[in-house]
């Protein structure tokens, strides 16, 4: 079908992110979502590809092959004000009216089970909730009261006798929690203080085992002890306010998504840890946890990116855990928040996050290039829509409507022919697109556009 003819039946489809009816999204990923798993679209085994999505059959150009809906999403610090939190709609320079606690009876409820739950962590009978009217959290808030109640049903779980899901008011004490951690002050003891070893073995960082070994100890060695925190915060070359505190809410969303659903869907999404270590290492191949002793050799074999993980770590550790704020500690006792499940959560989103974009006022469901006037609301992780490997001449476009990732055929696609998206906007030159890959990605972009674009090797005679 071409271009100009889809032009008037895509109007229908036009995408304005401020006037997006909830109630029809879920049911439009409902059916897509179904649709694209038994018709459209099957996962195959890929050479140096691994899994990824292929046509099933052939799929007419304008064809909507799956609909993904987040496992967890988070606002951008940097647009919170302006930014609704159910369904991402945008309205700078105004701000967002209703609120996450917007009347006395959603801060009475809240405080009634902080209080049930600091009665159950036998905390002592100083420690007491904030009194209602400073119950509240900076710039969480909804387009609509109707958004609101859609988001909050979202959480799965217990209910209390008004029918508010627990999981909600989990929710509300760990965001509470972040805003008013002390990241500069560190419990005196950690219960988890890990006694330090320091194996003289050996380990080559280009075997996979190997590896995975080295960075179990050094996760041990760095994290497990306070004595160590100065020096990691100290070296933090890539610390970012807005981006790492946009981090520690999707990590505490992921983290409230496992203890009320399930990680299955999280847990089966690639780890790219190795591969991100590795893209930035410039160590010798062959390396011991004696070399990472001390402040200075810790700085100089150990990535920046690692080391901000690590120190990202210990943030989210010491707001949610830490018993010296005076909210409850809002995770289950068996989902004690240790470095090996943060690492899982981590380097998954890391490697399967998409970025929420503003949507243009009207856009076709060609329109997923993202240009330099629109901004960044948020991320989200798509477990169903993680099939989709990259392409700089992709044939998907994906188009945001609400919190839902929709997926268009761009054109005719061939039955068995590999269904692939663009990471990211791929105007640039070749050797641009190539580098943003590597650098946000860790892998080396062999597309067909790529291969027809490089530059010949020089000749030598």
């Amino acid at each position: 079908m071409a271009l100009d003819a889809l032009a008037e039946q895509t109007h229908m489809l036009t995408l304005d992110s401020a006037n997006v009816d909830e109630s029809n999204d879920v049911q439009v990923a409902e059916i897509a979502s179904k649709e694209s798993e038994t018709s459209y679209l099957q996962i195959e085994s890929l050479p140096s590809k691994g899994r990824a999505f292929v046509a099933a059959r052939d799929i007419p150009q304008g064809t909507l092959v799956h609909v993904g809906a987040p496992f967890a999403s988070v606002v951008h610090q940097s647009w919170m004000p302006e930014t609704c939190h159910g369904c991402y709609a945008f309205s700078y320079p105004k701000s967002m009216k209703i609120k996450a606690i917007a009347a006395d009876d959603d801060a009475h409820r809240w405080r009634k089970w902080w209080q049930a739950e600091m009665h159950k962590e036998k905390r002592s009978k100083k420690a007491k909730a904030p009194a209602l009217s400073k119950l509240q959290l900076k710039h969480v808030a909804f387009c609509s009261d109707t958004c609101k109640q859609a988001h909050i049903r979202r959480f799965a779980g217990t209910k209390d006798e008004h029918g508010v899901p627990i999981a909600w008011y989990k929710w509300l004490t760990c965001l509470y929690r972040l805003e008013h951690a002390d990241d500069a002050t560190m419990d005196e003891k950690d219960e988890n203080d890990a006694v330090e070893t320091r194996s003289t073995r050996e380990f080559d960082v280009e075997d996979d085992d190997d590896l995975r070994a080295f960075l179990d100890g050094a996760w041990v060695s760095w994290t497990g002890s306070q004595r160590r925190d100065a020096v990691m915060f100290a070296e933090d070359d890539e610390a970012d306010d807005a981006n790492d505190a946009t981090m520690l809410r999707l990590m505490t969303f992921c983290l409230l998504q496992c203890q009320t659903t399930t990680r299955d869907a999280l847990l089966t999404m690639q780890d790219n840890e190795l591969a991100a270590f590795r893209s930035q290492y410039k160590g010798p191949r062959f390396v011991s946890q004696i070399d990472i002793h001390g402040p200075s050799a810790f700085a100089t074999f150990m990535p920046s990116a690692t080391r901000h993980a690590m120190i990202l770590y210990k943030r989210l550790a010491h707001a949610l855990t830490t018993a010296t704020t005076e909210a409850p500690k809002p995770l289950a006792d068996e989902w004690v928040l240790d470095q090996r499940l943060f690492r899982a959560i981590y380097y998954r989103e890391m490697a399967n996050g998409f970025g929420l974009w503003e949507q243009p006022a009207a856009s076709s469901i060609f329109d997923d290039i993202i240009t330099d006037d629109l901004e960044l609301l948020g991320y989200g992780i798509y477990p169903s829509a993680v099939y989709f490997n990259h392409a700089c001449d992709a044939n998907i476009s994906k188009v945001r409507r609400g919190r839902e990732m929709l997926f268009y055929a761009k054109h005719d696609i061939a039955k068995g022919t590999e269904a692939c998206i663009s990471y990211g906007n791929v105007d640039a030159p070749v050797h641009d697109r190539r580098t943003r890959l590597l650098d946000h990605y860790h892998f080396w972009c062999a597309c067909s556009r790529c291969i027809q674009e490089e530059e010949p090797a020089p000749c030598h005679l």
